[in-house]
């Protein structure tokens, strides 16, 4: 009798003992998944600058226009259309991609067609982590277009400011005329700052 109230009591004391753990358990899986959530929204609200979906589509396909345009400048499209339907759109593709890879450096040529080939090894059934040193060398190309844009970016938003130094702060007093001007780069900087036109009293 004594030997079964005896085999009890150690039951219920590690049951008691269990019970904050299997409850703390869970709170701390709830703490972390509540922390990653805090964390990945930081970072998306970093990333997007707070902009909305519709609106980072928007600027995409605007910019997507544009590259789109200024590829395609480099396309002879005069020999696209005397070529078999069928093959129109390879000589497209070739033609941006010529373009694109004309747009960059020598080296970066280079590099880029080196990355490129990397993705081809093993669908030619050359063993090895090919995809993996393919994308390395794409991110380390693109980190290296990155850097010269915003490079050139910081000068040309030095020099836009230089052409906002150089017009004056206030319109100079001449007797008989009245005196007025504005400024406003086309993009980031401007061609020539200044220039004037004279208003005749009948308007013209």
């Amino acid at each position: 009798m004594f030997g079964g109230v005896g085999s009890i009591i150690p039951a219920v004391v590690m049951s008691s003992t269990e019970n904050p753990k299997t409850k703390e358990a869970p709170r701390r899986r709830g703490g972390r998944l509540r922390h990653l959530r805090e964390q990945a929204a930081g970072f998306w609200a970093r990333v997007t600058e707070g902009l909305a979906l519709e609106e980072l589509w928007r600027q995409f396909r605007a910019e997507a226009h544009a590259s789109y345009g200024l590829y395609s400048r480099e396309v002879d499209w005069a020999a696209v259309a005397s070529e078999p339907n069928w093959k129109q759109p390879f000589k497209i593709a070739r033609g941006l991609f010529l373009a694109l890879l004309m747009k960059l450096s020598p080296p970066r040529r280079v590099f880029l067609l080196l990355a490129l080939l990397l993705t081809l090894l093993p669908i030619l059934g050359i063993p090895g982590g090919w995809h993996s040193l393919a994308i390395v060398a794409l991110l380390l190309l693109l980190a290296v277009e990155l850097a010269d844009r915003v490079t050139m970016k910081r000068d040309l938003e030095i020099a836009r400011e230089i052409q906002r130094w150089l017009v004056p702060a206030r319109p100079p007093e001449v007797s008989g005329a009245d005196i007025a001007f504005a400024t406003r780069p086309a993009n980031t900087v401007a061609g020539d700052y200044y220039d004037w036109r004279l208003n005749k009293p009948d308007g013209s």
